[in-house]
């Protein structure tokens, strides 16, 4: 009766029946006091579990030490056309070999001004045609110099301890091969 009652039909109630629909909405009042202190547990509840949350939103395993297997779908897709986007750029940049690139600054020793020794290599025929070049007028055309490093020699010293008779009693004292540094 409460939920379809209006203010008119409210008027012509005698007093047994409003007496009846004034406990009826105290229930009603009840029953609502009941589920707003649900409804307010269970918010209390769940902004407790978004403020546990909230730490997390934004971690993925790119940022956080979190493993990817813990990604969200659309977190590893974003990823994938990441990778992908990262391998076509690659691509048509063109792969380049390892190492130094050609045009790049060399990084080893610079060449001397004056070498201990210097041997021209001077081409004896033509690589074209096979004529003969000892006439030929010819150009340094390239420079390089290569560093030996002497191969050590052994450095043999022998040392020889001597013997010599005492005048006395033809005593020899010991010939020590180096001097004491320190009485003892």
């Amino acid at each position: 009766m409460p939920g379809d009652v209006s203010a008119s039909s409210i008027e012509g109630l005698d007093h047994d029946h409003l007496v009846v629909f004034a406990v009826e909405l105290l229930a009603r009042v009840d029953r609502l006091g009941v589920e707003l202190s649900e409804a307010r547990a269970a918010n209390d509840r769940l902004v407790a579990d978004v403020e546990k949350l909230r730490p997390q939103k934004g971690k993925n395993s790119e940022n956080s030490s979190k493993p990817s297997s813990t990604d969200d779908l659309a977190e590893r897709k974003r990823q994938a056309e990441e990778r992908k986007k990262h391998a076509d750029k690659k691509a048509a940049a063109g792969k380049r070999p390892k190492g130094k690139q050609r045009g790049g600054a060399g990084f080893g020793p610079k060449l001397s001004p004056d070498p201990d020794k210097v041997i021209d290599h001077v081409p004896d025929a033509c690589s074209g045609c096979g004529g003969d070049l000892s006439d030929a007028d010819d150009e340094v055309s390239a420079r390089r110099q290569v560093i030996d490093l002497p191969v050590p020699a052994p450095v043999i010293t022998e040392h020889r301890a001597h013997r010599a008779d005492g005048v006395r009693a033809g005593i020899s004292p010991p010939v020590r091969s180096r001097p004491r540094c320190a009485p003892r």
